[in-house]
């Protein structure tokens, strides 16, 4: 109870005087970093999507620059670092867009042995030899590798 009495008479004395253009640059990175993460939260925008990303760039340059008032070595490296990965996380999302030549990677020889035809060229199905004689399968889908286990037959005797 005396630590919210006295962060409230902190409050209430706190004066224009004392707050400088960096605190008010920090406050506006604060605000943006409440707001980003509360609309992720109520799924109005995708955690996924540039403007999540680039939301945090801004938020993260924004208490950066605050911290040239009074320096924090621990918060301008988390800062530094979400700043490095929006910008890493946006050029990803936007390489597909801007249809970038990325070369394709060649399957090793041991993927041709295991991997059955394929339809979809960017999936790669890989069944075990000891199960390509069962009736059926289940198929679990994980990072473009489908892996085909065994499952008991639904057939009745």
């Amino acid at each position: 109870m005396d630590l919210i009495r006295e962060a409230i008479l902190y409050i209430t004395n706190i004066t224009t005087s004392h707050i400088s253009i960096y605190d008010i640059i920090g406050v506006v990175g604060f605000g943006f970093y409440l707001i980003n993460y509360s609309l992720v939260t109520f799924q109005k925008i995708n955690s996924h999507g540039v403007a999540f990303f680039l939301t945090n760039i801004v938020a993260a340059s924004c208490v950066l620059t605050s911290l040239m008032q009074s320096f924090n070595l621990a918060s301008a490296l988390i800062q530094f670092f979400w700043i490095c990965l929006g910008i890493i996380a946006i050029s990803l999302r936007l390489m597909p867009r801007l249809k970038l030549y990325i070369p394709k990677r060649k399957k090793s020889s041991l993927n041709k042995i295991l991997s059955a035809p394929s339809r979809n060229q960017n999936r790669l199905e890989l069944t075990p030899p000891a199960l390509t004689n069962e009736i059926t399968h289940k198929q679990i889908l994980h990072s473009n590798i489908i892996y085909t286990y065994p499952c008991p037959s639904r057939e009745k005797p």
